[in-house]
């Protein structure tokens, strides 16, 4: 009788083990767009100065080791112009490996498959601007 329970317990242990699921494709890669970009700025003490938003088209294209920002102009404006970096990221972090990047922290918040909000911070004498860009797919 013992040696029944014993099995049972050890067939249901067994049983019980997943392989863990493997981890789908990262939601961050692929082809995006903006329509607008949130601008806030401070004072040298941090007091906020100036919120705004302005209407902005742009696309955006991640693979694993490139990002590339192109600017949509408005009908009869210039051409689209592009800029490609490499980066790495780790979590929300953003680091620019090539190219000259002015932000002092780059961030990717709140991912999810269908949209995420692009952050800079840029730093000068002391006051800051934080540009804030939502992406859709």
């Amino acid at each position: 009788m013992k040696h029944l329970l014993l099995l049972s317990v050890l067939a249901l242990g067994v049983a019980g083990c997943k392989k863990g699921e493997p981890e789908g494709p990262d939601p961050f890669l692929g082809h995006w767009q903006a329509d607008t970009i949130d601008y806030t700025m401070t004072t040298p003490r941090g007091v906020v100065e100036k919120t705004f938003s302005v209407k902005y088209s742009q696309t955006l294209d991640v693979t694993d080791t490139t990002i590339t920002f192109t600017n949509v102009p408005i009908a009869g404006g210039p051409l689209p112009t592009s800029s490609s970096f490499t980066y790495t990221r780790n979590g929300e972090e953003l680091k620019m490996t090539s190219g000259v990047w002015p932000a002092a922290e780059i961030r990717v918040l709140s991912l999810t498959p269908t949209s995420f909000i692009y952050q800079d911070k840029q730093i000068s004498q002391g006051s800051y601007i934080i540009t804030r860009i939502p992406y859709h797919r």
